[in-house]
């Protein structure tokens, strides 16, 4: 399938559903694996997620707050102090398309 095509795309978020095996032995989910399948794994280990954000709006604010109320061992500093958001990385521009074709799909 063709890098940024909207069948590749939906092929991968198949593969991530599913847990590919492929894919999990590759590492090639790993990127994702903490926001998509965290919580059958954390159910699979006897653990709740109970804390969520009802909203992402001023997520840079309320995330470290949710962390410092419910996970413990969070750091004050951690906890009290807005998330820096890196806003220059590699994938910025889309170069394989991926994004362009996750719009195409949502």
């Amino acid at each position: 399938l063709a890098q940024g095509s909207k069948e590749r795309f939906e092929e991968y978020v198949k593969n991530l559903i599913y847990r590919n095996a492929l894919m999990r032995s590759s590492g090639e989910h790993m990127h994702v694996f903490s926001m998509s399948r965290v919580l059958p794994v954390l159910n699979d280990n006897g653990k709740k997620f109970t804390a969520y954000l009802p909203s992402l709006s001023n997520l840079t604010h309320e995330f470290p707050s949710l962390l410092g109320k419910h996970c413990a061992g969070v750091p004050d500093s951690v906890a009290q102090s807005p998330m820096v958001l890196d806003d220059d990385h590699a994938s910025k521009s889309d170069p394989v398309g991926a994004y362009a074709a996750a719009k195409e799909v949502w």
